[in-house]
């Protein structure tokens, strides 16, 4: 029989819902209160490796694939570690992967690669290439136009 609400465990189970054992001491069940007990250990999660990672643009579940972990794993221990979620904590990392590399791009740039001039300036700029291109006719006359719509012509 299940202990009324106030006398409950207050521990939650791996799942999330609340434990249904009668509390003891401190508010926890008999199995609450050991710790370490049941269930296999968690793995390790290298979180200087999954901020390089993220640094370099790699996709959360590359970062899951290199760690040797599922992507839910890395999920749950972000949460457990850092309070957030992992596509917060990787999109924060990016950002500074970002930052490192837009550093060597004006590096480059400064240093004359005239390729990376060109690009930062349509980037950033709004510069582009722009041909203009002027039709006319023989002798550099200017080109007639005609509609014909049935039995009406229009020249322009």
């Amino acid at each position: 029989m299940t202990p009324p609400a106030k006398d409950r465990c207050k521990a939650k189970t791996a799942k999330g819902k609340q434990c249904r054992r009668k509390a003891i001491e401190g508010g926890l069940c008999a199995l609450h209160q050991v710790k370490g007990l049941g269930g296999r250990p968690r793995k390790k999660i290298d979180w200087d490796a999954v901020d390089k990672l993220a640094a370099i643009d790699c996709t959360q579940g590359e970062i899951a694939a290199f760690l040797g972990v599922n992507l839910a794993t890395i999920s749950r221990a972000c949460e457990r570690k850092f309070k957030i979620s992992f596509a917060d904590f990787w999109a924060e990392k990016r950002l500074v992967g970002n930052c490192s590399l837009r550093r060597l791009q004006w590096g480059a740039a400064n240093a004359g690669d005239k390729a990376l001039l060109i690009f930062l300036g349509k980037q950033r700029l709004g510069q582009s290439d722009k041909l203009q291109t002027e039709l006319t006719g023989k002798d550099g006359e200017k080109l007639e136009q005609v509609i014909k719509i049935g039995n009406l012509e229009v020249k322009f």
